[in-house]
């Protein structure tokens, strides 16, 4: 084989020997993150926060289902509305290791949503500061929508 010919082959071997980077998570194993659960039969959404893995929280969501005293309002919705949540499809709004920071993301999360199932306690810690920035943040975007 021609000298030429081999280095145009040794770019296209090392493509497929040499990772670059690391292996990526699958999104239920990520940890110190916002999340947000959408409802498969209407515009209902759920936004939360968890420190640990992400589909522990969702195991726990989806085991107050078959507990008679149902303390979480995605499970509410699922039982008073007979829908179906969108478990796998979760998205991952933010991720960030300290809590307050996480709780702030959070709230402002459940803000930007216009369907959600989260109660109004969620927010109520919420510094009036963020209000503005929601609100125009909001306004931005219907501008841009209409555009």
């Amino acid at each position: 084989m021609s000298r030429s010919r081999r280095s145009e082959l040794f770019p296209l071997f090392r493509r497929f020997t040499i990772k670059t980077g690391k292996d990526k998570l699958n999104k239920f194993d990520n940890t110190n993150v916002v999340y947000k659960i959408d409802c498969k039969d209407c515009d209902m959404t759920y936004v939360g926060q968890t420190k640990r893995r992400l589909r522990t929280r969702l195991k726990e969501h989806i085991d107050d289902l078959k507990k008679s005293n149902n303390n979480s309002v995605v499970s509410k919705h699922q039982l008073n509305c007979k829908h179906d949540i969108d478990w796998d499809n979760t998205a991952i709004l933010d991720s960030e290791p300290v809590y307050f920071k996480r709780t702030i993301s959070e709230m402002i999360h459940i803000k930007n949503q216009i369907n959600c199932l989260n109660l109004q306690s969620d927010t109520e810690k919420l510094p009036q500061l963020y209000f503005s920035i929601i609100t125009n943040t909001h306004q931005d975007s219907n501008t841009n929508s209409q555009s």
